[in-house]
């Protein structure tokens, strides 16, 4: 097997099946539709898909479907080249449809598999950072709590002295206080 890059083997398998009749009004016309861009690995076969919509009745005299190949956007069309990156185009003709349906395919060759996200090391970042805040915040509220509590221990405190009356400082009632 060649090693060449953008090459395509052993084919592109190019389909326009999927001929579907649908209750559209027949003023919309046709309705074409293809994915816009389809990514492949070098040496494997993809399937371009074209399916297209009409209110009109398939004729095979009159019904054609045509692909065309373009190496890269501003690139003349060519006849398809399955071998090939670039955009495909898709034309679909059912007359008495008044428009010819067009859909484009970008195909992108790639020359090796992109590698797995591995989300080990962000979940094991994400719980440690978690984690840590969580005891940073538990640590906050029970020195708020403690701080509370000694606030309280003390307004208690002074709330006793006063209830108890009030002294001299040699400990001998106030007068008035009696």
């Amino acid at each position: 097997m060649s090693k060449e890059p953008w090459v395509l083997r052993p084919t592109l398998c190019l389909t326009g099946l999927s001929l579907l009749v649908s209750l559209a009004p027949c003023g919309l016309g046709m309705e074409i539709t293809a994915q816009p861009t389809i990514s492949a690995l070098n040496g494997s076969s993809v399937r371009l898909s074209c399916t297209f919509n009409s209110c009109y009745k398939v004729e095979n005299k009159q019904f054609s479907l045509n692909w065309t190949y373009q190496e890269c956007e501003n690139c003349s069309e060519e006849l398809v080249q399955l071998e090939d990156e670039g955009t495909y185009n898709c034309y679909v003709m059912n007359p008495p449809d008044r428009h010819r349906g067009h859909a484009r395919i970008f195909l992108k060759v790639i020359t090796e598999v992109p590698p797995e996200r591995d989300s080990t090391v962000a979940v094991i970042v994400g719980a440690s950072v978690g984690g840590f805040l969580a005891v940073v915040i538990l640590v906050l509220v029970i020195v708020k709590c403690v701080r509370r509590k000694k606030q309280q221990k003390l307004n208690t405190d002074d709330q006793k002295t006063e209830e108890e009356g009030k002294t001299d400082g040699e400990g001998n009632p106030e007068e008035g206080t009696k």
